[in-house]
């Protein structure tokens, strides 16, 4: 599941034609971008203001998304804030080293959810060691140790099934960010080239579809323009500051207010999607920059990913397993009474395997329910061994499934189901 607070300029329509693309200009250097990553990587305190304004192309009858003002917050560098106010909506996240929340406000009610992540945080550190220790002559931005302590995520990509250019901005969790400055890690591993033009630097990705400016002095994003065929959308920075925002700004409310409904549950899925995706676009780079994918390379990554693809199913299903127990006795149930109706043994034997083939079948549906978490990601500038790479992990998670959660639980329904 993707974040809560994508913002998608409206369905785009495969028969308009894209713009064609300004010429590009001259590349201002390669180190660049990673100069104003290893710069950014100090900064406790920032506040950051955007307008975010919608056009459609002439003759498009596609409903206009209402304009948006974005407003990102990071405080003393274990904070982070951001408030969306797109017409009468307002979305708002915070998040620091142990929680995140989130709260909606719109005239049809309130939703809000609350996210323990310190857990997922320690996974997250574990998984950037392992990965810098078994990739070591790659070098990779994370070789100084990650960095600690929340951040704005702010990330973009032109989908070329459903013709959409989409614009992401959230508030991300510890240890899984380059940057605070969460536009300078989307650059980075969609491998931007920044050109210089004066007191900006301006790059373009997506093949065109996305261009903006960032300012050269500290990285700080001015512009983006996201073109589709449908329309454009463009984020204009209104104001920027390095002073402390004032504490209670960062202050995380309660679960829920009275009335509101709980989307904890959603605000789960959402964090735990970025977070996967994350480490896995570290994997890719981090294998891109080997001469090759095979003998040791290919064991390292394999010891890696196994361990990876533990903790997206562990994290992902925990709320699913602890249904397990409940769901195990009510089959068992059943079976009891279905025998004591007056059925053969072997009756009951069938409709015993009736119930683990329901089961097995309910375990394959549930393992296709993770094939967009191996799809090649949106953000990544195909490194090398992409392909290669992509084709390991899907056989890694597969065989991470199988042990640990289809044999798994068809042994434990197995063993309780046998009523003699």
């Amino acid at each position: 599941m993707k974040s809560l607070l994508v913002l998608l300029v409206a369905p785009l329509l495969a028969s308009h034609a894209h713009a064609a693309s300004p010429a590009p200009l001259r590349p201002s250097g390669a180190d660049r971008l990673d100069e104003l990553i290893a710069g950014s990587r100090s900064i406790s305190d920032f506040s950051a203001r955007y307008t975010l304004v919608f056009e459609l192309n002439p003759g498009v009858e596609a409903k206009r998304p209402p304009d948006a003002t974005i407003r990102i917050d990071l405080g003393a560098g274990r904070s982070v804030r951001v408030e969306r106010t797109s017409g009468d909506e307002v979305q708002l996240m915070w998040c620091d080293e142990t929680t995140m929340a989130m709260q909606i406000r719109s005239p049809s009610g309130e939703r809000a959810g609350r996210l323990e992540v310190a857990g997922f945080n320690a996974e997250s550190r574990r998984l950037r060691a392992q990965l810098r220790e078994s990739f070591a002559t790659s070098a990779t931005k994370d070789a100084a140790g990650p960095r600690e302590g929340p951040f704005a995520s702010v990330s973009w990509s032109f989908d070329e099934r459903s013709r959409r250019a989409n614009f992401d901005v959230t508030a991300g969790s510890t240890g899984a960010s380059e940057s605070p400055l969460g536009w300078l890690e989307t650059l980075h591993n969609k491998g931007a080239e920044l050109v210089s033009d004066g007191e900006r630097l301006r790059f373009e990705t997506d093949r065109g579809h996305f261009r903006g400016a960032l300012r050269a002095a500290d990285g700080v994003l001015e512009t983006l323009v996201g073109e589709s065929p449908n329309g454009r959308f463009t984020l204009t920075l209104t104001e920027f500051s390095r002073e402390p925002a004032a504490p209670e700004l960062f202050e995380v409310p309660a679960l829920s207010v009275t009335g509101s409904r709980d989307i904890s549950s959603e605000l789960r899925r959402s964090v735990l999607y970025g977070l996967h995706q994350r480490l896995r676009l570290r994997a890719f780079l981090a294998v891109g920059l080997c001469s090759s994918l095979d003998g040791d390379v290919e064991r390292r990554a394999e010891a890696w990913l196994a361990s990876f693809h533990e903790f997206v199913i562990q994290s992902s299903l925990s709320p699913w397993f602890e249904l397990l127990d409940k769901q195990r006795a009510t089959v068992v149930e059943r079976l009891k009474a279905y025998a004591a109706s007056g059925r053969t043994r072997e009756q009951v034997e069938q409709q015993r395997q009736r119930e683990l083939d329901s089961l097995a079948k309910g375990l394959g549906e549930l393992e296709k329910t993770f094939a967009g978490v191996l799809e090649l990601p949106d953000a990544l500038n195909a490194p090398a061994h992409s392909e290669a790479f992509n084709a390991l992990e899907k056989r890694s998670f597969a065989a991470v499934f199988d042990r640990s959660v289809r044999r798994k639980v068809l042994a434990q329904f197995e063993a309780a189901t046998k009523l003699e």
